[in-house]
């Protein structure tokens, strides 16, 4: 307190000895008396006082640092002009202030920084003579100060972070203490790096109360960029801050602080450690209507996002968004919670009137394999309805054009208090199937040469249950031959798509899938998967359902060839059977069939044996019938001779022979289907199969796509 009072003692001192001194004795004078206030080197070209119209000016002010050399604060000119008369009769008031480029350099190293010593020798004050004080406390009207072209310029030597501020600018009408009111305060400056500021604030001291609006215009991004390297895993980022914020508060009661306005992002774009592109945006805009953080309380009006960007790619065991988050996810690892006792939770209050993103993309990159792949989503649109923190019914609307060419549109109503409980329901429309021939050909084996999906689901979760019913359309697909390199897996594809075909070439597939969250050995990935695996294999292991419709026949009526124990001849039953194949294969050019003979050869043998002792007795009941009928009219002979009953019997014993009983079978079914231009296969099975066991001689047919 004591110097600040020697301090205008000597401003006003200059006036009474302005008419013995010159200009630069004033200089020299006042450079003295501020190296002893201060204890540093200080320098000032020129002082000009007019007594008369109460006015100081001083030029080319210089305050250096402790090493005598290196400027510390400076400005061009500093012009006060006081109202003589006010001072004489105590209001005291300065009609004007003008400070023309002022400089400043503030640095920070492990000691502290270079202004510590000026605090310490303005702080010198005895705390006992403060106290002890009687004195009314200093009152002053200040009218009309400005400050233009300022300069202020900050430097860390540890970490080498820097900044400056240019063309710092300072308008304030009028300050007068015995009020203890700031009003139309306005404060603005450039970013050396790039961006504005500009505010305009009203204080009252006496209240509390603190009214400001501010503007940040373009605010580059780019150097800023440092502070975030502890979090992510990246090279740089750009972009530019946009904001017009109004705040509220209150020195007595900051935590009522309120804040409003708008606040945004143009022109983000975050670079990887290779320099790759892994998250941006055209633009982002967030609407505040109220904001009182030390309340956490969060009202906002909306959120806009414009042409948000993301590049995800994916390995074995990683990804570029996981190393990107990987010091996030290393340094949450090694946390505790630490729960403070007798502490009052704090209830969080938000409310966001809508979410809305628009014109969305979304390039994936799959690195597990030797040759990339990418998958590119755009257009996406997603828009929420309102969400607050007691919201129970959170609708979301999304669409999204898939690599150019398909469709999705999909709506889901999700319980922000339980997310296991939600409504999902989206429709995939002109999907091209060769978007996936990569993974057909890896998986399967089977080039996608074409052929589009749709595709409408609709999902339901309550209570952890999983309701899931699909139906999928797929239109005019067709697969390549199998490729020789192999695949993954051996799934018979090509042969389930043919069978599942309808008579336009078209597949139509419902696809119902249950789950139940509760299960503890539950998985999403074996509850899809799983249940497309086999439709897969129900429709090569049962195709007659699906392949009859195409004549439609009884699936019965191409199943099999079937034949009694002892019986070789072809009855009209199989002559059907094999038409109706004929037809399927007119229908499915693509298959073809091959005919596998089962049979118990020990049950065939064993009634064979039982015939044979059934007609000897047979037989020999006859010799003795005929013994005792000597005399037969010849009407009973046959036309050789011989007894027709002894004939017939004959005949019976010799097809009585189970392997002529299988030549003749399949030599007759093989002459049918040549007969009908069916080049196809008939083989006996293998005698080991279990399927050979307790069966009945019949032929299965059995379906495979031509070149396999």
């Amino acid at each position: 307190m004591k110097r600040r009072y020697i301090l205008i003692a000597i401003v006003l001192l200059f006036f009474v000895v302005e008419a013995f001194f010159y200009s630069s004795q004033l200089a020299w004078f006042l450079e003295g008396q501020l190296e002893k206030t201060l204890g540093r080197k200080t320098s000032i070209e020129k002082v000009e006082l007019d007594l008369w119209d109460g006015e100081i000016e001083l030029s080319d002010f210089k305050l250096f640092e402790q090493d005598s050399q290196t400027v510390f604060m400076s400005f061009d000119k500093l012009d006060v002009k006081l109202d003589l008369m006010s001072w004489i009769n105590g209001r005291n008031i300065i009609n004007s202030i003008e400070l023309e480029e002022p400089f400043i350099r503030v640095y920070a190293s492990k000691s502290g920084f270079n202004f510590d010593d000026l605090f310490d020798r303005l702080n010198e004050d005895n705390s006992e003579e403060a106290k002890q004080e009687t004195t009314e406390p200093f009152r002053i009207e200040l009218k009309d100060i400005e400050i233009e072209e300022g300069v202020f310029s900050y430097s860390d030597g540890e970490t080498g972070d820097s900044l400056e501020l240019k063309n710092i600018a300072l308008k304030l009408p009028e300050y007068i203490s015995a009020l203890n009111a700031i009003s139309n305060l306005e404060i603005s400056f450039e970013l050396a790096t790039g961006g504005t500021f500009h505010s305009v604030t009203d204080l009252n001291l006496n209240t509390g109360l603190i009214k400001s609006e501010s503007v940040v215009s373009n605010v580059d991004l780019s150097p800023f960029s440092r502070y975030a390297k502890d979090l992510l895993n990246f090279s740089s980022w750009k972009g530019f801050l946009n904001t017009e914020i109004a705040l509220v508060s209150n020195l007595n009661e900051y935590e009522l602080t309120s804040i409003s306005g708008q606040a945004g992002m143009k022109a983000f774009s975050l670079l990887d450690l290779t320099d790759q592109e892994v998250l941006g945006m055209d633009s982002l805009l967030i609407d505040l209507s109220t904001v009182k953080p030390l309340k956490s309380s969060f009202e906002i009006e909306s959120i806009n996002c414009y042409g948000p960007r993301m590049r995800f790619e994916f390995e074995d065991s990683t990804s570029n968004l996981h190393v990107l988050a990987s010091p996030m996810m290393q340094e949450n690892e090694g946390d505790t919670l630490q729960v403070e006792e007798n502490v009052e939770a704090v209830e969080l209050a938000y409310s966001i009137g809508q979410l809305m993103v628009q014109d969305a993309y979304l390039k994936l990159i799959d690195k597990r394999f030797e040759k990339e792949y990418e998958y590119n989503i755009s257009d996406i649109r997603f828009e929420t309805s309102k969400l607050t923190e007691s919201t129970d019914s959170l609708r979301i609307n999304t669409s999204a054009k898939l690599n150019d060419k398909g469709n999705v549109v999909a709506q889901l109503s999700i319980n922000p208090q339980d997310p296991y409980e939600l409504d999902l329901e989206y429709t995939i429309s002109d999907f091209e199937l060769s978007d996936l021939n990569f993974y057909s050909k890896k998986y399967t084996g089977f080039p996608i040469f074409y052929g589009q999906i749709y595709y409408y689901g609709h999902n339901t979760i309550q209570d952890k249950k999983i309701v899931s019913d699909n139906k999928i359309k797929i239109y005019r697909v067709e697969l390549g031959k199998r490729e020789k390199d192999g695949s993954l897996y051996d799934m018979p594809l090509k042969l389930a798509l043919a069978i599942l075909k309808d008579d336009k070439g078209n597949i139509e597939i419902d696809l119902p899938m249950r789950g139940d969250m509760n299960d503890p050995d539950y998985n999403i990935n074996k509850l899809i998967w799983g249940t497309a695996k086999n439709l897969i294999v129900r429709a090569v292991k049962s195709p007659f359902k699906k392949l009859s419709n195409l004549v439609k026949a009884d699936p019965e009526d191409i199943k099999s060839f079937d034949f009694e124990l002892g019986e070789a001849d072809l009855t009209k039953k199989h002559a059907r059977s094999a038409n109706l194949l004929k037809k399927v294969l007119e229908k499915r050019p693509e298959l073809e069939f091959e005919l596998i003979y089962y049979k118990d050869t020990v049950l065939e043998n064993r009634y064979l044996q039982e015939k044979r002792v059934a007609n000897a007795i047979l037989q020999d009941s006859l010799a003795v019938q005929n013994e005792m009928e000597a005399l037969v009219t010849t009407d009973s002979l046959a036309e050789d001779g011989s007894n027709s009953e002894d004939k017939a019997i004959s005949s019976i014993i010799q097809l009585m022979n189970g392997s002529e009983l299988d030549s003749m079978r399949l030599d007759g079914l093989s002459n049918m289907l040549d007969s009908l231009g069916l080049n196809m296969s008939v083989r006996r099975s293998k005698m080991e199969h279990p399927k050979n066991v307790g069966s009945e001689p019949h032929f299965e047919v059995r379906w495979k796509v031509k070149e396999e």
